[in-house]
C-alpha cells in the first residue's frame, strides 16, 4: 500500500501547496479532487499553533491532506474560518509528528492506560477547537 512521506521542513510563507480532500462527502472511484493554494502563515490560539492555507474548503474537507510540490505531507485540514471559506486551517507538521509519536506511545500501553490517555488527548483537542472561532468541518 502506498504511503505518504512527511516533509522535512516547515512550510515557507507563500509556498504553493495542494490538498486532496472530498468536500461534502463526494467520493467516487477514480475521483480525486486536488486543490491548490498557498500557505499564508501560522495563527496562534492560546498556545496552539494552526497553519492557514488559501484552499477552498467546505464540510467534508476535514482530514484532507496538505502536501507540498513533491507530495510530502505538510498539514492536515481540520476547519475553516466562517468569514473566509477559502482560508483553511490545519494541523502543522510539528503537530502531525507529535500526534504520530503519541499514537505510537499509546499503542504500546495497556487498555486502562489507553482509555486515560485518550480522554486527556480528546479534551485537549476539543478545548483547542472551542478556543478558536472556526467552523469545524
Amino acid at each position: 500500500m502506498p504511503s505518504v512521506k512527511l516533509a522535512n521542513n516547515n512550510l515557507r510563507h507563500s509556498q504553493r501547496i495542494y490538498s486532496i480532500n472530498y468536500p461534502r462527502g463526494i467520493w467516487k472511484f477514480n475521483y480525486n479532487p486536488i486543490f491548490q493554494g498557498y500557505y499564508v502563515g501560522d495563527l496562534y490560539f492560546g498556545q496552539n499553533l494552526v497553519n492557514a492555507f488559501t484552499i477552498p474548503v467546505t464540510s467534508g474537507s476535514s482530514g484532507g491532506l496538505v502536501v507540498d510540490i513533491d507530495g510530502n505531507l505538510t498539514g492536515i485540514i481540520h476547519s475553516y474560518m466562517n468569514e473566509f471559506q477559502n482560508i483553511a486551517l490545519g494541523a502543522s507538521l510539528s503537530q502531525i509528528k507529535n500526534i504520530l509519536n503519541v499514537s505510537n506511545y499509546i499503542l504500546s500501553l495497556n487498555k486502562k492506560e489507553i482509555d486515560y490517555k485518550f480522554n486527556n488527548e480528546y479534551m485537549f483537542f476539543k478545548n483547542m477547537i472551542i478556543a478558536t472561532s472556526t467552523k469545524s468541518i
